[in-house]
């Protein structure tokens, strides 16, 4: 596999493998406007370690926390135990109590790997791969029909406590294996790679066409139940492997790797230029289809690689690292400073070049994790680097490799750095989890030491060879950010409304993407509409709906504002 060896992963044995880290200082201009909040190390009750590899919003601005663990896992007043080598875990993390809210883990005898966790409202949905010839998830099992398989679950959090509520599984006779999931409305999105000759995902069989095949597979979640409806794969020479993915709406982003001559992304064929070369890809939701729209390489002549994807309105990101001298991203040449280089990009929907962004030095620099809100993108990673610039700033690593989490600003063809922060210690910490919500920055990764971040510091748990943790820091520029203009042209009527209400957009430039929550996040209610129908106005039902302040969402152009609505 390429990506087993590729992301960043912290080992028993304190290493880091893969993905470099990317360490970043303060920058002097912006020293006053990040403050690291909360921080909080994993506990372990005998020998063993854990990993946060992954983050997703929780209501009342929690996040959930998933990763791996060997051992045992205390975590708040719950202790998992691994039922072999190394099981999964996803946990709910309050930043206002500083503590872990609840736990649960699964697996079985042999050894399991996280791939991704997703959250829409109380949904919490978890995917990764088993080992064991039978994993546990709460009271459902799973059966495993080969060396390695694929598994997508759903847990729902009723608050203090949170279940399984339903597990699916696919996969064949060779090793079949999930790298993330997304959600989008009850559509579940899981992508990742397999070996076997054929896969069935429900009624939906795929065949291999070389070593490995990427694979993007859509479930339903109907409540109580969870299925598969459809699949798309990618074929080459090679192997291709989709690496992470994000979705809004009926649009799909996977981004990934790919080491063949050629790859095939439905209808656009990619040729590789090197090594291994990145690709960021996006698929149509028809309902029961699903198809390829677009493809586009992110290639140089050595090994680079494409490790997160985020999308806001009709803009998406993509990042990751490229140890090429040089790496061609749209009309963007980068070139490296050093071994491996972070980098950053943005496309449109139509697939359209936006810019690109590089940051590291002399040594092995990468990113790892990313989100967006509005025009603002954060990105998280390491670096070993003494000399990696971002932007205008040039930072050192104190250690074998820090943590780094930075902002950029999207400017529409143009983007720079705003600040970026750095933690660790002198043994080695990575993060590649990364959530925004508002103005409050949440990250999660491993460590492997004694490690600080900024006046907080964390020490590594007894007996653990490694150690996850997940920390927070407030970004007060973005409690300073006004409003898109088009928020002016914004109507929301009669409020409060009985049975429906209308929201009406003047001045969009783009799709409008509309959304209702209610008070713990869930979306109870979507809909879409062109410039032209936003600006005649949106019914909103709500006769379904029991009396409560509700919360809007207008996403146009790549930006989001809110807006209160109280149902009678």
């Amino acid at each position: 596999m390429i990506t087993r060896f590729m992301r960043v992963c912290l080992r028993p044995s304190g290493f880091l493998t893969g993905a470099a880290l990317l360490v970043s200082a303060l920058l002097p201009r912006a020293a006053a406007a990040q403050t690291w909040q909360k921080t909080l190390a994993a506990g372990s009750a005998s020998t063993g370690f854990s990993v946060a590899l992954e983050t997703a919003s929780a209501p009342g601005g929690d996040v959930y926390v998933a990763g791996e663990f060997s051992g045992s896992l205390q975590l708040g007043a719950t202790t998992l135990v691994s039922a072999g080598l190394k099981d999964v875990f996803v946990a709910r993390w309050s930043a206002a109590d500083n503590r872990f809210v609840w736990a649960q883990r699964a697996g079985g005898p042999e050894d399991e790997f996280f791939g991704g966790v997703a959250a829409a409202g109380t949904s919490v949905y978890l995917a990764g791969t088993f080992g064991s010839s039978t994993a546990s998830f709460g009271t459902i099992s799973l059966q495993n029909a080969g060396a390695y398989n694929l598994f997508v679950a759903k847990l729902t959090d009723a608050g203090s406590a949170a279940s399984f509520t339903w597990a699916q599984r696919a996969g064949g006779l060779r090793d079949d294996e999930a790298f993330d999931v997304a959600v989008s409305g009850t559509s579940v999105y899981v992508s990742g790679a397999f070996s076997s000759s054929s896969v069935a995902f429900g009624a939906s069989q795929l065949n291999l066409s070389s070593f490995y095949d990427l694979f993007v597979a859509k479930l339903t979640d109907a409540g109580s139940t969870g299925s598969f409806v459809w699949a798309q794969q990618a074929t080459g020479t090679g192997s291709e492997e989709g690496v992470s993915l994000a979705a809004e709406g009926s649009d799909v982003y996977v981004s990934g790797v790919f080491n063949g001559l050629t790859a095939r992304f439905g209808n656009t064929l990619l040729t590789n230029s090197g090594d291994t070369d990145g690709f960021l890809a996006r698929l149509t939701d028809n309902g029961p289809t699903g198809s390829f729209v677009w493809a586009q390489s992110l290639n140089g002549i050595g090994s680079d690689f494409a490790d997160a994807v985020a999308v806001s309105g009709d803009n998406v990101y993509v990042a990751g690292s490229f140890a090429s001298p040089t790496l061609a991203v749209g009309a963007a040449t980068l070139t490296s400073a050093g071994l491996s280089d972070a980098f950053v990009a943005k496309f449109t929907r139509g697939g359209t070049f936006g810019w690109a962004r590089r940051a590291g030095g002399s040594g092995d620099d990468q990113a790892s994790g990313m989100a967006v809100q509005g025009s603002r993108v954060y990105v998280t990673g390491v670096f070993e680097s003494i000399d990696a610039d971002f932007g205008s700033a040039t930072l050192a690593s104190i250690g074998s490799y820090d943590v780094f989490v930075t902002r950029l600003q999207d400017a529409g063809s143009s983007s720079s750095f705003q600040w970026t922060q750095r933690a660790g210690g002198p043994a080695e910490e990575f993060a590649s989890g990364l959530t925004v919500d508002g103005a409050n920055v949440s990250i999660s990764g491993g460590i492997g030491g004694p490690a600080t971040f900024g006046s907080q510091s964390m020490a590594l748990p007894a007996a653990s060879v490694a150690a996850a943790f997940v920390a927070r820091l407030t970004d007060a520029g973005a409690l300073a950010m006004a409003e898109p203009a088009w928020a002016a042209g914004l109507q929301l009527y009669p409020n409060p409304a009985p049975t429906q209400a209308t929201v009406r957009l003047a001045g969009a430039t783009g799709p409008v993407q509309v959304q209702l929550l209610d008070a713990v996040g869930r979306v109870v209610h979507t809909a879409a509409a062109s410039p032209a129908q936003a600006a005649q106005g949106l019914t909103l039902p709500l006769t379904h709906l029991v009396p409560a302040l509700y919360r809007l969402s207008v996403r146009a152009g790549g930006q989001q504002v809110f807006r209160q609505l109280a149902v009678q």
